[in-house]
């Protein structure tokens, strides 16, 4: 009986407690911190924290054009409430109540908010630095008054004798001033003509280190307060154009101490700290005593969380941008249109540009720079392009370019191709007929490692040489007119058509890594040794000569056959359009000399990578035999075409054409990498015939032999592998139709 009353008890407690839960949940709150503002003349942005368990509304007393409410931020259970104040230059002290009122109207909190005017100069014309050093002395905690000193009241403050001193601690006595972006200790960074020599790049990298976040007006004064420069050279940069045709910026040199600068023209501030010395030169606290914050974002300091609220408090129509590898300068419209999130906007550019520099052996050879590389909003109209500025991407594709779920999708070619001119490595690894060649094998690289299952050159929609135009028609005109004709590679029209072949050298070496030839730094070692070679002096043909000499070196293979057969390894002499004409000249006697100087090496495995595409890449990697059946998979079109259904015959490389026993076409085997479907991989592949009645389409195959040369050592596949597998030998097939 006794333990039935303990337990009646026990539950009669629990409801009681219950009951007394729920009556406390059904008070209401609602609280608001600060409940004052009492701010100075100048631009702000003040917070206030709301914890309330009902619903409320913000309501300011009246509009008025200088109090610009911001993105709510959730801190936990509170909201936090953001206000942007425009600086007072009205000449009269204002002030209204912003309200926080619940819906049902029985809370009601009122926040005040003060603003002087501009009654007394905070960046006086006539600045007085009387009593300086004593005041800067007892308020502050360093000359560049970047803290107040512990303890400091409001009524130490008032006593004060300089305006201007009195302004900067009464703000921060109030906790309103901006010193986030005001108060900065700057970097040094490697001067940028020195790095440009050591990295021989095509451009310089980013001219505009050290964003200040300062937005400076047009003829206002500004007082700048500068640490110790280590004597060193230190220069404001107030940018006034970011365009191509109108780039434009002024400098403004920096002393220690007290700096008191006019901007001539409006625009955002870079701190200028380049010096050789870098390594050893501590940074320098700078102290922009005026100008209007307009705020970046760094995403080494700033959460993905504080993206909308930074942007939304610019008062710039620009908005700087910091990261790991990579600066940012894009229009503030773009950014609040297409970027949600400018942490993964950062990180995917930074990623582009690590890859980039790995891909040109920086990371391998330790040479990896400080210095970050920068991209810039342009005007509409002004397109794509890359200057010594850096990256320009003109304002109407920023769909594609300030959206973080595009730069690795739609975006990413037209952004790896413009940081790619930058970084082109000249002039051994960009002479005349490379200018828009050899920075696109940045662009296809990526292409590959962000979408392997579509490889561009192999998918897209582009004329095959035959006024066709099909999936992968770069790839078919490369390998008909180039490789088939024997067009010299230099002449090629089409940039993309060009590309094929460096394309294929990516594909056979750094693709493949389970196969025996893996070599996936070659580029960035062929690199390495261009850096390391004084190339002044020499002629285009020697630096074409000297590249595909160095690919032989470092992959340790004569790939003398395969630069012969895409154009590269032949006699020229020719006057070349790029971006300026240029005389290219390679004489008969060079070409044989460096065969035999790579004679040494043995030959690739695979005789015919001049046939690879990423499409068959496993077909090359793995040694896969091909399969398929006499006649199967093919139709007659019309008497100049016929078409064949690639998935027919498994492992095939590409698709030759004869008329009697000349060949004269060629077409890659498949439109869609193994494994997808290909019932849809069928493609026009005989070209266009002069007698379609000899017109035979074969899959061809001899056997093995040993490779030439030197060495004379080493398993070499049959030419098999150029027309229906990578390496398989045996019979000889022949389609007629």
């Amino acid at each position: 009986m006794r333990k039935i009353n303990l337990f009646f008890l026990f539950l009669w407690l629990g409801a009681l407690c219950s009951c007394q839960k729920d009556e406390v949940a059904t008070d209401a709150m609602l609280s608001v911190s600060p409940a004052r503002f009492n701010l100075l003349f100048y631009d702000t942005v003040l917070q206030i924290t709301v914890a309330a368990n009902v619903d409320y509304e913000v309501v300011p007393e009246r509009k008025v054009a200088w109090l610009t409410e911001l993105p709510v931020i959730r801190e936990g259970e509170n909201r936090i409430h953001s206000f942007r104040v425009e600086a007072n230059e009205e000449g009269v002290d204002r002030s209204l109540n912003i309200r926080f009122r619940s819906k049902d109207g029985e809370l009601d909190r009122s926040v005040f908010v003060g603003q002087t005017c501009h009654n007394y100069t905070y960046i006086p014309a006539d600045f007085d630095d009387s009593n300086w050093e004593k005041e800067v002395e007892t308020i502050f905690t360093d000359a560049e008054c970047s803290g107040l000193r512990t303890g400091i009241s409001t009524a130490q403050v008032k006593t004060m004798q300089n305006a201007f001193l009195r302004t900067i601690a009464q703000s921060m006595l109030d906790g309103t001033y901006q010193q986030q972006f005001r108060v900065q200790d700057y970097e040094a960074w490697q001067t940028l003509e020195t790095l440009n020599k050591q990295m021989k790049t095509w451009f310089p990298y980013n001219p505009l280190e050290n964003p200040t976040g300062i937005y400076f007006e047009a003829n206002k004064e500004v007082i700048i307060l500068v640490g110790d420069t280590q004597n060193e050279e230190i220069k404001l940069k107030v940018v006034h154009d970011y365009s191509l045709n109108q780039r434009k910026a002024t400098e403004y040199a920096l002393k220690p101490g007290i700096n008191k600068v006019t901007v001539t023209e409006p625009g955002l501030g870079y701190i200028q700290y380049y010096t050789d010395n870098y390594k050893d030169r501590k940074p320098v606290k700078v102290h922009v005593a005026g100008g209007k914050v307009n705020g970046y974002f760094d995403k080494s300091k700033h959460t993905a969380q504080e993206w909308a609220t930074l942007l939304d408090a610019t008062v710039c129509d620009y908005f700087d941008m910091i990261g790991e590898r990579i600066n940012l300068a894009f229009k503030v419209k773009s950014l609040r249109q297409y970027c949600g999130d400018g942490k993964a906007l950062l990180d995917n550019y930074d990623e582009i540009v690590d890859y980039e520099q790995e891909l040109m052996g920086l990371k391998k050879y330790q040479k990896q720079p400080k210095n970050k590389m920068f991209a810039r909003t342009v005007e509409v109209g002004e397109g794509l392009h890359a200057d010594t500025w850096g990256a320009a991407l003109a304002e109407d594709c920023m769909w594609d370019l300030a959206d973080p779920d595009q730069t690795h999708d739609g975006g990413l070619w037209a952004i790896a191709h413009e940081l790619g001119h930058v970084n082109q490595i000249v002039p051994g690894l960009k002479w005349v007929s490379t200018a828009e060649v050899t920075n696109n094998v940045y662009s296809i690289c990526l292409q590959y490692k962000y979408h392997p299952d579509e490889p561009l050159l192999e998918t897209s929609q582009s004329d095959d040489g035959n006024g066709e135009s099909i999936p992968g028609g770069c790839f078919n005109h490369f390998l008909t007119s180039g490789v088939v004709e024997g067009k010299l590679w230099p002449l090629q029209e089409d940039a993309f058509v060009k590309l094929c072949p460096l394309w294929q050298l990516m594909l056979y070496y750094r693709m493949a890594p389970t196969a025996s030839w893996y070599k996936p730094d070659w580029y960035g070692d062929v690199a390495e040794i261009v850096r390391n070679t004084d190339e002044t002096g020499m002629s285009h043909g020697q630096l074409q000569l000297n590249f595909m000499r160095n690919v032989c070196d470092v992959v340790g293979e004569d790939l003398t056959e395969f630069f012969s057969k895409v154009g590269m390894l032949k006699p020229i002499n020719e006057r070349i359009d790029d971006y300026g004409y240029t005389w290219l000249t390679i004489t008969q006697d060079e070409c044989d000399e460096l065969k035999k100087y790579a004679s040494q090496y043995p030959k690739p495995i695979s005789p015919v990578v001049y046939y690879l595409t990423a499409n068959s890449l496993e077909a090359f990697e793995k040694q896969l035999p091909v399969k398929g059946m006499y006649g199967a998979g093919v139709f007659k079109v019309n008497s100049l075409r016929c078409k064949v259904l690639s998935g027919s015959w498994e492992n095939a490389v590409v698709f030759e054409t004869y008329k009697g026993e000349t060949l004269t076409h060629v077409a890659m085997g498949h439109l869609q990498r193994e494994g997808t479907a290909g019932a849809e991989a069928s493609r026009q592949c005989a070209g266009k015939d002069p007698d379609p009645h000899h017109g035979r389409l074969r899959v061809r195959r001899r056997p093995d032999r040993q490779p030439g040369g030197a060495a004379g050592t080493g398993h070499r596949h049959p030419r098999g592998a150029a027309s229906c597998a990578a390496h398989q030998a045996s019979e000889r097939w022949c389609l007629l139709h």
